[in-house]
């Protein structure tokens, strides 16, 4: 009896593994991967016109694309198209739009930078100051120091300069790559506290830890000031929570101190046309931002910025979680930062946060598998524990 089954590849690594498990050439190899994965490409808001020629174009190449249904009766002057193909039909599409008239330019180009994240690696390093981070495998942990009164976890508890020394020293122990410090809460109905307070909550915190401990340390801060003076004082990351949309300036000083770079997504409001779109749209304005600044590529992660406080609603919390995979087109490694949130306690109806260590554990689970390198935790323990069972799951790596 002959035996068949469906093979589910992940990456292009594991479409070049199953295809020489037939004994194909490698001259074939080169040529059929390309042909193995399928993906679907949006690109919004092209003219009518353009989403036309776009559709024609792709169903000759064998491929197919959606288009508004009102295109076709000349109701409306643009729509979204959603393109489903392989690598291979994608590039035979580029060459043929490349010698459309102009005004296909900006849906092309769209479409180049897509495909051509497709074709790359992400970047195989984060670098931040003289710390280096391969990316390859392994997947690291921030972890989570609030020096504030009134965190929605861990609030109050490492006010004291000795207790957060302490927490920070207990962490690496335990296994964290990198020490964030946060001097400002974004718990639900927070109160926006003083740049002199938030600098008098973490510049001595950062000081004693640049020296006490060996991994990072990074400063998650929206002021200026208050990254300006951790950098000068030993940070190594600048987490910046409006994603240099309040002061791009941050990049200039993370481009003056070659330090690594968090850029996350923050909104007023949750209003979204597609949340992953509108997000990664941000995001990739951000970085432009920060590459013309004068942030090396390999400097920078991004962050959906998953929380109410950042413009999400439970619903589209879930969402993002659930296509954190879409979010590595942008090439840059994302990270995770759900420990213990509100979302997942309001959904479990949890008394308190203290409740849903599991179900963090498992949203961190996921979010890994869906391509996530950075995780920030409370529990670093429990959280190391889950990233080499995922890992050991995914890429048959075994952690020392």
């Amino acid at each position: 009896m002959k035996n068949a089954y469906v093979v589910y590849p992940n990456d292009l690594e594991e479409v070049v593994a199953e295809i020489k498990k037939t004994g194909a050439h490698i001259d074939e190899i080169n040529i059929m991967k390309w042909k193995a994965r399928h993906f679907l490409i949006m690109i919004e808001n092209a003219s009518s016109v353009a989403a036309n020629i776009i559709k024609q174009e792709m169903l000759s190449m064998g491929g197919e694309a959606a288009i508004h249904k009102d295109i076709y009766f000349n109701k409306i002057d643009s729509s979204n198209v959603l393109l489903m193909g392989t690598i291979s039909q994608y590039r035979k599409l580029l060459s043929r739009l490349r010698i459309q008239p102009y005004f296909l330019k900006e849906e092309t180009q769209a479409l180049e930078k897509v495909i051509l994240q497709l074709q790359e690696s992400n970047n195989c390093v984060f670098r931040a100051g003289k710390y280096l981070f391969p990316l390859k495998r392994k997947v690291y942990i921030v972890g989570i120091l609030n020096v504030t009164p009134d965190s929605f976890f861990d609030g109050g508890k490492y006010m004291n300069l000795e207790a957060a020394i302490n927490r920070a020293k207990e962490m690496v122990s335990q296994g964290a790559d990198i020490i964030e410090v946060g001097g400002q809460s974004f718990a639900p109905g927070y109160t926006e506290v003083s740049q002199e307070e938030e600098l008098n909550r973490v510049i001595p915190v950062i000081k004693a830890l640049a020296k006490e401990v060996d991994v990072p340390v990074s400063v998650d801060t929206v002021k200026l000031a208050v990254a300006e003076e951790a950098l000068k004082n030993g940070c190594s990351i600048v987490n910046d929570s409006c994603g240099l949309q309040k002061y791009p300036e941050i990049a200039d000083l993370v481009a003056k101190y070659n330090a690594g770079l968090v850029i996350m997504h923050n909104a007023t409001n949750n209003r979204y046309n597609d949340i992953i779109g509108d997000i990664i749209k941000f995001l990739r304005n951000s970085v432009d931002t920060a590459i013309r600044a004068g942030v090396s590529k390999e400097n920078i992660i991004v962050d959906p910025g998953i929380g109410a406080t950042f413009g999400k609603s439970a619903d589209q919390q879930f969402e993002i979680l659930k296509r954190f995979r879409e979010l590595t087109i942008l090439g840059f490694p994302v990270m995770l930062a759900i420990s213990r949130k509100s979302f997942i306690k309001n959904y479990l109806k949890a008394e308190s946060s203290d409740e849903i260590l599991p179900a963090t554990l498992a949203a961190t689970a996921y979010g890994i598998s869906q391509g996530v390198k950075f995780v920030r935790a409370h529990d670093i323990s429990e959280t190391i524990q889950t990233v080499k069972i995922i890992n050991r799951i995914l890429n048959n790596y075994v952690e020392d």
